[in-house]
């Protein structure tokens, strides 16, 4: 049973694979306080926002707020450009064999506009990431952008037009870093959002997820030559 509340105009807005993404959902950022939660520890409510042509929906306490249509005031739903990213390090099978990656999973605002198209995969796809429909093939090398790893515990990751892309904790394992640093000099950068990266996330999860993003149009990717 689901600890989600979704009020009848809620359901009746969104899509309902967007809505069972967020009723699956587990680790969350509440969209009124920022802190983050889990669906198995209070009760959470399923809130949309609507500025003019834009919506985004959302999951908030329901101590916060209840599950609700609300309008907010115009300029409120902004792709943020300060997004915290979060970063895991994983190896895909697929039909070039197994291939170390990179997943990198962009939280916030989810801004779409009334017809659906979203507003922030776009974004990602004009910095040049190509849309992943299925992680079993290989993406396309993408030649300007750079992933540098100066140890195996952290990852800096540059795109042409931005600099920095991401900055920040990525833990390898060691043969991890040895391949990607060294024969390979090549990893598979994945960028999606719903995903909810964990530190303790079996890789057999994140490979689901993965899959599953990749299905909504919710994941773009490339691959990515690798300084050091």
């Amino acid at each position: 049973m689901t600890n989600v509340d979704v009020a009848a105009d809620v359901r009746d807005l969104l899509p309902a694979e967007y809505l069972q993404m967020l009723l699956d959902t587990f680790v969350y950022e509440c969209v009124m306080c920022g802190e983050r939660s889990a669906t198995s520890e209070a009760p959470a409510s399923v809130l949309v926002r609507r500025d003019g042509l834009l919506t985004a929906a959302g999951l908030a306490h329901t101590a916060c707020s209840p599950s609700r249509v609300r309008e907010v005031a115009p300029g409120t739903l902004q792709a943020r450009q300060d997004l915290d990213m979060t970063a895991q390090a994983i190896v895909i099978p697929g039909l070039d064999g197994n291939r170390p990656a990179i997943v990198c999973e962009v939280p916030g605002v989810r801004a779409r506009v009334v017809d659906g198209d979203d507003l922030l995969i776009p974004g990602l796809r004009r910095l040049g990431l190509h849309p992943v429909a299925r992680i079993a093939a290989t993406p396309p090398v993408l030649a300007d952008w750079r992933v540098r790893l100066p140890d195996e515990v952290r990852a800096e990751i540059s795109a042409p037009g931005v600099g920095g892309f991401y900055s920040g904790p990525l833990f390898q394992h060691a043969q991890w870093h040895t391949v990607v640093t060294g024969s390979l000099g090549v990893v598979v950068l994945l960028v999606g959002v719903g995903l909810e990266l964990q530190a303790d996330r079996e890789p057999g999860a994140l490979l689901k997820a993965l899959h599953q993003a990749a299905r909504r149009g919710d994941l773009v990717g490339g691959t990515v030559p690798v300084t050091g």
